[in-house]
């Protein structure tokens, strides 16, 4: 009896991890632009369409909330990967765009952190003119080596309102945005779980970005470098100055001696 007891917990679990990896069907989704690689894994009952799928035919968007000639627009507008979740309200979506703000910072990752909060204070700012208010205070993330911005934000308040999360980074002078859509105002904690989940399964390889980055840490030390010789030199030529000035009072004290002598 026992054993029959043992055996039927024993086949209880076995059963229970064999059903949730059958029916897990997560998939990790991949864009590729020039030298770089971006992968993400979406949760189940997510359908997506991806920067190359702009020539599919009017059907192959039929399930989507948006027709072909919306995706082909957000394509155009810089969307790699737009991915829905119609049924529980929510939307993920990755972009790379660019404009004068991000070309003028560069590389995010690399800025010290008063400028990194000067760039996050910037943007918040502009979220707020566009009437969306902050839900937590905004924070940097890193994923895979580059530091990125996280914004959680709601427009709108009950059943009128939505919310997102919106993980920013700025690498040579592009802006590389996640956004995690949900229909509520404020995200709950399976909302916000499922799309931390999403954010921990990013992979980011960077090969064409990657050499931005070490120029700028180089030049960076560079700089420093050449701020520490010119410190150096500027205490060297006042040292010598003074030595100077030493050996010359010295000087005159000993002709002045032996002048009474």
């Amino acid at each position: 009896m026992k054993f029959l007891k043992s055996f039927l917990i024993i086949l209880s679990l076995f059963l229970i991890v064999f059903s949730y990896t059958v029916f897990a069907k997560s998939e990790k989704v991949t864009v590729e632009f020039e030298e770089n690689k971006i992968s993400l894994t979406l949760p189940d009952n997510y359908e997506y369409y991806t920067n190359k799928d702009v020539d599919k035919n009017s059907n192959y968007f039929s399930s989507f909330p948006i027709d072909k000639n919306k995706a082909i627009e957000n394509i155009g507008d810089g969307t790699y990967i737009d991915a829905f979740n119609e049924k529980a309200g929510r939307e993920i979506t990755f972009t790379i765009t660019s404009d004068s703000f991000s070309q003028k910072i560069g590389n995010f990752t690399p800025m010290d952190e008063n400028d990194k909060k000067s760039v996050i204070k910037t943007l918040k700012s502009t979220f707020k003119k566009n009437n969306q208010d902050s839900i937590s205070e905004p924070k940097i993330i890193e994923i895979d080596g580059y530091d990125f911005m996280e914004f959680n934000c709601r427009i709108g308040n009950g059943d009128t309102g939505y919310s997102y999360k919106s993980i920013i980074s700025i690498i040579s002078g592009n802006c590389y945005e996640f956004m995690f859509f949900s229909n509520i105002s404020v995200p709950d904690s399976e909302i916000s779980e499922e799309f931390e989940d999403v954010i921990d399964s990013i992979n980011l390889d960077m090969k064409g970005e990657t050499g931005e980055i070490v120029k700028s840490v180089i030049l960076s030390i560079i700089s420093i470098i050449v701020i520490i010789v010119a410190a150096i030199v500027a205490i060297l030529m006042v040292y010598s100055l003074v030595r100077e000035v030493i050996n010359k009072r010295n000087h005159s004290e000993k002709v002045r001696l032996k002048k009474r002598d």
